[in-house]
């Protein structure tokens, strides 16, 4: 962070050159990012000890809270003359830093991080554990990259969940040796144990799970650095975070040929849904608006009566009780409003006006809005999405469709008498 007097002298050379004699007047202002702090720019933080580029990710303590930590998403690599003596690439090997970063003793670690950037406290990985853990699949599975590791049999394929781009990094012993790449990962805190020991975490080929242990503060291990948002001004984020990593996410996806159109299917705990609105005119149906372009966006809008019919064979209306290997679609009981997923993540990523989704889960569910049938209304495309279900026993009530508004975080049961929604249909 510059000092008071050099911000003093910027600012006096800035008004010296606005006032000048003879020419007209020009004010040239830094903001404060360019002054002091930390600028994040579509979703990247340059380190400017060196221009090395990282991938920021935001985690949410806890989701839908107000308080944020803002994590590496790669392995750091730097190093200067106070750390050229505690850190290494992997095997000495320079090209290895540039696949997964570099290794630091802990009193290295320590040192590390650029200037705003800590070192990750114990409590700091807690959290992290807190939000990635007990949904959806394993914490190291959704931590761990998609490639790179070389699982042991049995031990999930890497999903990297939430963008964390968890590299099998390796480690440096504190007696010498290395632990291989491809198999280990291991991360320091600046939480020490004893004299000789620091905590530190561990993702590895032999498990799922995310796990953490103290080791030698000599051995080599990886660094991830982080810094609380507290929305200061010392923290300029400019554009969106890079979400890219969701459209690499292993999904269970297929598709599902019906009157002539394909519609993307994607499995979620051993059902199959459609990931996509119907989009096939029978009976009472209408686009929004009327307009044949909505329909490709959004698909139809069915009253109940067809929509009870419009699904094709073998396929079903949304059974607003199905269970998911225990797991229930529960509304307004539950945050993990479907299959362990909150709401922004079965949301889809285009078609919101307001609070777009990182369809995390794949479902992507689209906000089609809906029609009064009497009195001939559309409202709520881009707003709203409403589709219509089943109960468990496959009749229907007045409570026979759901909807989330772009603000919610759960379900509601719209009004359904005389009104048309969108179809999903899933697998029987």
């Amino acid at each position: 962070m510059k000092s008071v007097w050099s911000l003093l002298l910027a600012s006096a050379a800035l008004f010296a050159s606005a006032c000048s004699d003879g020419e007209e007047e020009v004010v040239k202002s830094f903001s404060d990012y360019e002054l002091n702090g930390i600028t994040i720019k579509d979703g990247y933080y340059t380190d400017t000890r060196n221009n090395r580029e990282y991938r920021i990710m935001e985690i949410w303590l806890p989701p839908y809270s107000n308080v944020m930590n803002l994590w590496f998403a790669e392995n750091l690599d730097y190093v200067d003359s106070t750390l050229e003596d505690g850190s290494w690439c992997y095997n000495d090997n320079k090209d290895s830093c540039k696949v997964y970063g570099r290794l630091y003793t802990w009193e290295a670690a320590k040192k590390a991080c650029p200037e705003g950037w800590r070192l990750p406290t114990q409590e700091d990985w807690n959290s992290l554990y807190s939000v990635v853990s007990d949904r959806i699949e394993p914490a190291g599975t959704k931590l761990k990259t998609i490639d790179h590791w070389q699982n042991s049999d049995g031990v999930l394929q890497g999903t990297n969940r939430f963008g964390f781009y968890g590299l099998p990094a390796g480690r440096k012993n504190a007696e010498g040796g290395w632990l291989p790449t491809g198999k280990f990962a291991y991360f320091w805190t600046s939480s020490d144990s004893t004299s000789e020991l620091a905590y530190g975490w561990q993702l590895t080929h032999e498990t799922d799970a995310l796990n953490y242990g103290v080791y030698y503060k000599d051995h080599g291990m990886s660094v991830r650095c982080v810094v609380e948002n507290n929305y200061s001004s010392e923290i300029h984020i400019e554009g969106s975070f890079d979400s890219s990593y969701v459209d690499e996410i292993p999904m269970h996806e297929g598709k599902l040929e019906y009157k002539g159109q394909t519609y993307k299917t994607v499995e979620i705990w051993g059902k199959t849904y459609m990931a996509e609105n119907l989009n096939y005119e029978t009976g009472n149906s209408w686009c929004y608006n009327n307009s044949a372009d909505s329909c490709k966006k959004y698909g139809r809008l069915y009253d109940l009566e067809t929509a009870l019919t419009a699904c094709p064979e073998g396929w079903k209306l949304f059974d607003s009780g199905v269970e998911f290997t225990g797991k229930k679609l529960i509304p307004r009981e539950s945050a993990y409003i479907l299959a362990e997923y909150y709401a922004e993540e079965i949301k889809s990523e285009k078609g919101w006006v307001k609070s777009p989704g990182s369809n995390l889960s794949g479902f992507n569910l689209q906000p089609a809005g809906g029609y009064d049938i009497a009195s001939e209304a559309f409202f709520d495309a881009g707003y709203s999405a409403y589709f219509w279900t089943t109960n468990s026993n496959g009749s229907t009530s007045e409570n026979s469709a759901l909807g989330l508004r772009y603000s919610d975080y759960n379900f509601h049961t719209p009004s359904t008498k005389n009104y048309a929604y969108a179809v999903r249909c899933v697998k029987e």
